[in-house]
């Protein structure tokens, strides 16, 4: 693997007497397996990143969830580009072209109900949940269950995991997923 490392969002942080920076890496003959087992995520022009990368195993949902998953008007016919434009206050950082990333990988698109969308792309047999937009995050709203349907759906899959992108401070709600686990630089750790 060629590796690249970007100081344009580094920082210092004094308290740890320590520079910050993005790692960047383009696959030479390592696997999609061995990219995602070693924390690695991808992002754009064939680059996979180094990150506080999250997953979950997948396994049956507790009644309560199933029936919440049961509940969820899915369809994959919607119009995600009107429901990124609708909710765009809600991320204001994220960028149109990180979608069109995620929708230039294999990918499925999910629709939850006119409000949400969701995709989930796939690295071979792997699959990576690789955004959600729209909804209201909140604690009894579509927007978390989409993670949930996931898990449902792969239940019979036969890779065990469902990497749900990166777990930082701000997606802390991640960590309340069952058998959730997030890349700590060498191994994974569970919450």
């Amino acid at each position: 693997m060629k590796i690249r490392i970007s100081h344009l969002n580094g920082k210092y942080d004094i308290d740890q007497g320590a520079d910050l920076c993005e790692v960047f890496g383009t696959p030479d003959c390592e696997t999609y397996k061995e990219l995602f087992e070693t924390g690695w995520l991808p992002t754009k022009n064939g680059e996979w990143y180094q990150s506080r990368s999250s997953r979950v195993k997948i396994d049956k949902l507790s009644g309560t969830r199933r029936y919440e998953v049961k509940k969820l008007n899915v369809s994959n016919e919607g119009n995600w580009q009107k429901i990124f434009e609708e909710t765009k206050y809600l991320y204001p950082n994220f960028q149109e072209d990180y979608i069109r990333t995620y929708l230039s990988f294999n990918h499925e698109i999910y629709y939850f109900g006119d409000s949400v969308f969701a995709i989930l792309n796939w690295f071979d047999d792997i699959p990576f949940f690789s955004t959600v937009i729209g909804g209201r995050i909140q604690k009894n709203g579509v927007t978390p269950l989409t993670c949930y349907y996931f898990i449902q759906k792969l239940l019979d899959h036969s890779y065990p995991y469902l990497y749900i992108s990166e777990w930082y401070e701000q997606f802390n709600f991640k960590a309340k997923y069952p058998n959730f686990e997030w890349w700590d630089g060498e191994k994974w750790m569970k919450k």
